[in-house]
């Protein structure tokens, strides 16, 4: 209990980040104050819930499911990026913003996108992620998509209407993107799909 005690001094986390990051049983068990927010990071217990029972917990005690951390990020983000497929249930369920940006303009569906979690795309296109909303950089998930060179994704992207001409701030279209990292068989995808430089 000492090391835990001093490495929540250390960290300047809760007892509750703690048990939710290390996944112990305990974080089910402690009297949960869903709206502690750790000093580092801004992030809630919601954002490091370790499973489905202590994130339905702390939904059920009020935490915020909007709530955002030094980056920007919701608990959703954070659910994408850790494949956490039952927070995101949860979380969509409770009203999480689909489309909540982080602070560089990044919505859950590009995490989804950048990491290859299929189930997710589809999950948050469905309950209707912008499958055109862009970044800071003017970047929109395709172009993720493409600089990731993950097809399945450039796929399902395409048939849920992203614009395959979409520019970047930088003027690149995801085309260009494809042909600038030298990604031939993107390239012969977007290509076949009408995509323009």
């Amino acid at each position: 209990m000492k090391a835990v005690r001093l490495f929540c001094l250390v960290s300047a986390l809760t007892f509750v980040h703690v048990g939710c990051q290390k996944r112990r049983a305990a974080a089910e068990r402690v009297a949960i104050t869903p709206v502690s927010k750790d000093v580092m990071l801004g992030r809630t217990p919601l954002h490091s819930a370790p499973n489905r029972k202590v994130c339905k917990r702390l939904i059920d005690q009020g935490a915020d499911v909007n709530a955002t951390d030094s980056f920007g990020m919701t608990p959703l983000h954070t659910a994408v990026i850790r494949n956490h497929i039952e927070a995101v249930e949860l979380l969509i369920a409770a009203g999480a913003e689909i489309d909540a940006r982080s602070n560089r303009g990044q919505t859950p569906l590009f995490w989804a996108v950048t990491q290859g979690r299929r189930w997710i795309m589809t999950r948050l296109i469905t309950v209707g992620a912008d499958v055109n909303a862009s970044d800071d950089y003017g970047m929109t998930p395709l172009h993720w998509a493409v600089i990731n060179a993950n097809q399945e994704a450039i796929r399902l992207l395409i048939a849920k209407g992203a614009d395959i001409n979409a520019r970047a701030k930088n003027g690149k279209t995801p085309l260009s993107a494809a042909k600038d990292r030298g990604h031939v068989d993107i390239v012969e995808l977007l290509s076949l799909q009408g995509a323009k430089y």
